[in-house]
């Protein structure tokens, strides 16, 4: 069995703890036609961000070696800080799949990066949320007018903060936007450059721990934006490899089913991970359920999502339902809304 280790980008804020592994194993779709011949090597490289348990717990129950390993496919896992920077790797094809924030995937389609969403993820609308300091007098989103706000421009805490602005009679004009990485957004706020932020999880979490005190979580997107993480894949490597899309997603099915039965392992698997309490944990696993099957619903938000993208500026093109959606490999894999999917 191969084994690698892959850190894409920045150091991740608060993670002192272990990189898990990716596992591998041989093969592919091809084996079965030839009569059991092995198939060539296959590496699935796979986008992933630090607070995202899905795959962290997939690679600890070894699920993807158990899927994998005796058809000669390794599963590279790299991880980033945001969705943007898992777009660039995809552009760049040095990702096949990513695991990501809807907003960061319209882009990528936006420009033509060749990318479809697969499957969605977990629901996280309450893994984003804007946090203040304590001494900063903000109380209320209306208190934002004329303060610097921290966010990671291109990603979902970018949309939940528009939304909540605008559901305020505000708009991005009415405070200063300070565009910043999402690893840099919690020691901004807790050496006071900045008195608030939109920030998604863990960096979330770990800015309300580490503040003891100063920082407060004010809102978070629900309510004003309904945000489901997805899975994205390169258009060219699934062509490529079918088989191995459904099979990764059979693999993301078995792992949510797992997660959802067994909470406390899952949450010690984070916990080792994240290099968190796990007690502090606790509430972020809450935040973010897996839902892998993209309900009607699911799909006019991310819709709807295109529009505020456009209106604000941050993509031009129109992107239409059959250019963001693939669920052939979900639907295969067994991941469909009619009541049997999961």
């Amino acid at each position: 069995m191969k084994v690698e280790l892959f850190r894409d980008g920045k150091a991740l804020w608060l993670v002192s703890a272990v990189f898990f592994l990716v596992a591998a194993g041989n093969g592919y779709a091809k084996a079965a036609k030839d009569q059991g011949a092995p198939g060539k090597p296959v590496t699935i490289n796979l986008g992933d961000l630090s607070g995202y348990p899905l795959t962290k717990v997939a690679l600890a129950q070894g699920f993807f070696k158990d899927e994998f390993e005796k058809d000669n496919i390794t599963v590279a896992v790299h991880n980033f800080q945001a969705g943007p920077e898992e777009i660039e790797a995809l552009a760049a094809r040095s990702l096949d799949f990513a695991s990501l924030g809807a907003q960061p995937a319209l882009q990528g389609i936006a420009n033509k990066v060749g990318i479809h969403v697969v499957s969605g993820l977990l629901n996280a609308s309450d893994a984003n949320g804007l946090i203040v300091r304590t001494d900063s007098g903000i109380n209320s989103i209306a208190d934002l007018k004329g303060k610097k706000v921290g966010v990671p421009v291109g990603t979902t805490s970018h949309l939940t903060l528009i939304r909540q602005l605008e559901k305020n009679g505000l708009s991005v004009q009415d405070i200063e936007l300070v565009n910043l990485a999402a690893g840099n957004i919690p020691a901004s706020i807790l050496t006071g450059a900045i008195p608030a932020a939109v920030i998604f999880e863990p960096g979330l979490t770990g800015a309300l721990v580490n503040g003891k005190g100063s920082i407060k979580k004010l809102d978070t997107a629900t309510g004003y934006v309904r945000l489901i993480d997805v899975l994205v894949a390169r258009d060219d490597f699934v062509k490529q490899h079918p088989d191995v899309a459904v099979r990764l997603l059979r693999v993301i099915k078995r792992t949510a089913i797992w997660y959802n039965e067994h909470s406390e392992e899952s949450l010690e698997i984070l916990t080792a991970f994240l290099g968190i309490d796990k007690e502090v944990i606790r509430p972020l696993l809450a935040s973010m359920p897996p839902q892998l099957a993209l309900k009607k619903e699911d799909k006019t938000s991310i819709l709807e999502t295109v529009q505020y993208l456009r209106k604000n500026g941050i993509i031009t093109a129109n992107v239409t339902a059959a250019q963001i959606f693939n669920d052939a490999f979900a639907k295969e894999a067994g991941i469909y809304d009619n009541g049997k999917g999961y």
